[in-house]
Parts: C-alpha cells; sequence; structure tokens
C-alpha cells in the first residue's frame, strides 16, 4: 500500500510515518510509535525519501519542513 497517492496527496499511512518522523527516528523506532511492520516503515520510509518528505541523518530518519521539500500543509507534494 502506498504511502502517496496518484494524485500526490499523502494516504492515512503516509501521514501517519510522516508525523512519526516529527522527530529523528529510526525505522525500527517508527515500527513502534506507529504500530505498523517495519517493512511497511522501510517502504514508506522509502517512498517519502524519493518525494523529498524525508530525509536520513545521523540521528536518524526525519521529517522535512514542507518548505524545502515543495510539500503543502494539505499532504500534496
Amino acid at each position: 500500500m502506498p504511502c502517496i497517492d496518484a494524485s500526490g496527496a499523502l494516504t492515512e499511512k503516509g501521514r501517519t510515518v510522516l508525523a512519526a518522523l516529527a522527530e529523528p527516528a529510526s525505522l525500527q523506532d517508527v515500527a513502534i510509535r506507529t504500530g505498523l511492520p517495519l517493512y511497511q516503515v522501510r517502504a514508506a520510509v522509502r517512498e517519502m525519501e524519493e518525494a523529498g518528505m524525508v530525509k536520513q541523518t545521523d540521528a536518524g530518519f526525519v521529517a522535512v519542513a514542507a518548505g524545502s521539500s515543495g510539500a503543502q500543509a494539505t499532504g500534496k507534494i
């Protein structure tokens, strides 16, 4: 199940994972925070990283500010 739909809007899963990345976190931490299986978290983070919504830092993965990625508060990219 994708985290970004065909129109470019975040799905419910995408919004959940992105919210869990308000602060840097490992993929395992995101899985624990969201209750999603690790494989779904990996896929969601990879998809959002490719879309410029998430970046990897030394401290883990973190959501990118809406202004710097082009993402809007509506969840569209």
